[in-house]
């Protein structure tokens, strides 16, 4: 915040009106991390009129854009909405497709978190059909499943009003859509996104009655999730699994992959109190060392949430480590490339899902940062 401020105040007496905005966006940030909701949301208000006086549209519209992510995690969702639509409108003057597709997505986000869903399926839509113009397969998958998870909870709802029939429905619509989403992710080699999707059918085919193929896809989300030690994955496919064995009448089953469920969920909970004892600790690594890494994390995040290239001394670190000499350094440093290429609507899961064999004390660094990132919606 310190640096950020200092920056700020150097731009503001060169009078980089621009750099100005940019400097108030920086620090808005910092504070919204902190939690500081207020405090940010005035620095975005400063940032929008310097960004206005400077005459950058561009800017302009991403800093709507956080704002409303920032409305959307203090639950303020009209606001929110406000704030995407006149980012929708820059872009589109714009002609930015890409960035009107994932304001789209961000808009049945919060209307999707409101239980609107109908509203939020037109969003979806709207994303879904300039994906499909622009032939971008990542957020195509993403608007189908979103598409198919919305059906599936007008089934949910359509059967809890006694309309079996419609419910039905709701649910073979949604079947379609998980289905192309699935079929995306396995093209795109994508198996983390893949092993969601499965999971998602699995618990769409347990509600339609279909156990057999429940279970088939609940067991093919299982086998990436062990393959890749996605522990995250694992709970809610373990979960899935005992919910069929469940429904089955099999408590002998169901007892099983709760006691993995279990043993997956106190595993992470180790992780998250900073994996004492972990076989992956960096023991020995300089303190200094750990706290660039862990900036090096940040700024990899930023750079994806910001839609903008890594930094030079960022970019030149990464490549020292991607190499078979940094020892447990080298998957740390594949998977932040990975994260710094991100889209940004795909951030937040893939920080859900980091590898397992990532070093202490990493692992509680990404769940801070998928909080932030899913505060500020930026999926």
């Amino acid at each position: 915040m310190e640096t950020a401020e200092r920056a700020r105040a150097i731009n503001d007496r060169l009078g980089s009106q621009r750099d100005v905005a940019a400097g108030l966006a920086q620090v808005a940030q910092i504070f919204m991390q902190q939690g500081r909701y207020r405090e940010a949301d005035e620095r975005y208000e400063a940032a929008l009129a310097a960004a206005r006086r400077a005459g950058d549209k561009g800017l302009e519209a991403s800093l709507l854009q956080h704002q409303g992510g920032l409305a959307g995690a203090m639950q303020r969702y009209d606001r929110a909405v406000e704030r995407y639509q006149r980012a929708l409108r820059l872009f589109q003057e714009a002609g930015h497709e890409a960035a009107v597709m994932r304001t789209c997505n961000m808009l049945g986000l919060v209307e999707h978190r409101q239980g609107r869903l109908a509203e939020a399926r037109a969003w979806y839509e709207r994303s879904r059909e300039l994906a499909d113009k622009r032939q971008d397969q990542v957020s195509l998958g993403a608007a189908a499943q979103n598409i198919g998870i919305v059906c599936q909870e007008q089934g949910e709802r359509l059967r809890e009003q006694g309309d079996e029939r419609s419910a039905r429905q709701k649910f073979a619509e949604a079947e379609r859509f998980l289905q192309e989403s699935l079929k995306i992710k396995i093209m795109n080699q994508n198996q983390p996104r893949q092993a969601a999707s499965e999971n998602q059918l699995a618990q769409l085919y347990l509600q339609m009655g279909q156990l057999d193929r429940a279970e088939e896809h609940a067991g093919r989300a299982r086998e990436i999730g062990e393959r890749l030690g996605d522990l995250r994955g694992l709970s809610t496919d373990y979960q899935t699994l005992k919910l069929i064995a469940q429904a089955r009448h099999d408590d002998q089953a169901a007892a099983q992959w709760a006691a993995k469920e279990q043993a997956v969920d106190q595993e992470l909970a180790r992780r998250a109190r900073g994996g004492e004892g972990s076989e992956h600790a960096l023991a020995g690594l300089p303190q200094q060392l750990l706290q660039a890494l862990g900036q090096l994390a940040v700024t990899c995040v930023q750079a994806a949430a910001n839609h903008s290239p890594l930094p030079s001394d960022a970019a030149r670190l990464l490549e020292q480590l991607d190499s078979p000499d940094a020892g447990p350094l080298q998957s740390l440093a594949a998977y932040l490339r990975r994260l710094a290429a991100m889209p940004p609507h795909q951030l937040a899961q893939q920080l859900a899902q980091p590898p397992a064999d990532l070093p202490d004390p990493f692992p509680p660094i990404f769940a801070q940062l998928q909080t932030a990132v899913q505060q500020a919606d930026l999926h």
